[in-house]
């Protein structure tokens, strides 16, 4: 089969979630197209290649800018919701050449599936060629700009996340996004598979319990510094929050498979993206997600968490006292198995549409 994949470009939650199902896809032999910003298909492109067995493999990638997402003010996780109102205006404004290039894409790679997370108008474009589409959806957009975007862009929106054939529900999906799209099938968590070798190695790395911190990149990071001297542990950073201590380590921006960080940790605390928290559920770490009033997605990602005592949220202003968040994560009775990684399921979702 020749599968299209249509990726969120805003932060890189979205491609992280797809790249072990697209590597999936092509071990059995299936040609894939990625499209997606620059800087993720420069991951995708290092990950296929170092975790791809299938040396025959087609796998193409295509530069776009696919998503106007939201926009936050500097040096916070509060929104910005006049830039990001602007933002989508813009976005939706483009959706006719959007459109056209998703069309031409199609024809030109003879595209038997489109499958998209969650780019509205590659499904405009797939119903257009009446090639199937999946959407892959823990979320929509829709829930995170109703109040502040105009209502016609809004129901263009809408308009295309209708346009899809077949819906996907992550686990931890809103209550909104089913209301909007309505029956689907369930893919459960899914992330990139962990190394056991380099997980054994960056523990064998540090003597005291190590504390995970990450905050995703669509941001610019905090704009204070968190003390952790004195604390009994050893903290790794992906650098979007500033950690000052003897006992820190500052991931590098390029760093491959974070993933691995997450399940040598003992503690996480991090944004509550849905592609990180799969990761937490599916290691079994013990972990905080950051709150964010403003964010439906967060919000409710944090409540289903909460609701399974599974995570607790805690407030951005809370890690300048880290000890007494430490304490937090020391003393919560939080109780979730391991949870299994599904991207293979996915994969036969995909391949098997025409069943569906």
């Amino acid at each position: 089969m020749n599968i299209c994949f249509f990726i969120s470009d805003h932060g890189f939650g979205h491609i992280m979630r797809n790249l072990p199902v697209i590597v999936e896809l092509l071990e059995r032999g299936n040609r894939v197209v990625v499209v997606c910003g620059r800087k993720h298909l420069e991951i995708a492109g290092e990950y296929v290649m170092a975790e791809c067995r299938n040396r025959h493999a087609e796998f193409i990638t295509v530069v776009n800018h696919t998503d106007a997402g939201l926009v936050v003010k500097p040096g916070t996780l509060v929104l910005d919701r006049k830039l990001t109102g602007r933002e989508v205006a813009s976005f939706v404004a483009e959706f006719p050449e959007r459109i056209e290039f998703a069309c031409a894409l199609f024809e030109q790679y003879d595209i038997d599936c489109a499958v998209v997370d969650i780019v509205p108008w590659a499904l405009t474009a797939a119903k257009r060629m009446d090639i199937p589409s999946f959407l892959m959806a823990s979320f929509t957009w829709i829930e995170q700009y109703e109040g502040y975007v105009k209502k016609q862009d809004l129901d263009v929106l809408k308009e295309a996340f209708h346009s899809a054939d077949h819906i996907l529900y992550y686990n931890l999906v809103n209550e909104p996004t089913l209301k909007l799209l309505g029956k689907g099938l369930e893919a459960g968590y899914v992330c990139r598979p962990f190394h056991e070798d380099r997980v054994a190695e960056i523990k064998k790395e540090y003597n005291r319990p190590i504390v995970f911190l990450s905050l995703g990149a669509s941001n610019s990071g905090l704009d204070f510094t968190v003390d952790t001297s004195g604390l009994p542990y050893d903290f790794i950073t992906t650098g979007t929050i500033k950690l000052l201590g003897d006992h820190v380590t500052c991931l590098e921006p390029a760093t491959p498979n974070t993933q691995d960080y997450v399940m040598a940790a003992d503690f996480c605390i991090a944004k509550a993206g849905w592609s990180t928290v799969s990761e937490m559920m599916i290691a079994g770490v013990k972990f905080a997600v950051l709150n964010r009033p403003d964010v439906p997605e967060d919000t409710m990602i944090i409540r289903q968490l909460e609701n399974m005592n599974a995570a607790f949220g805690i407030d951005v202003e809370m890690l300048k006292d880290i000890s007494a968040v430490m304490r937090m994560l020391e003393e919560a009775h939080l109780h979730h198995r391991k949870c299994d990684n599904n991207y293979k399921g996915v994969a036969d979702f995909i391949v098997g549409f025409r069943n569906v």
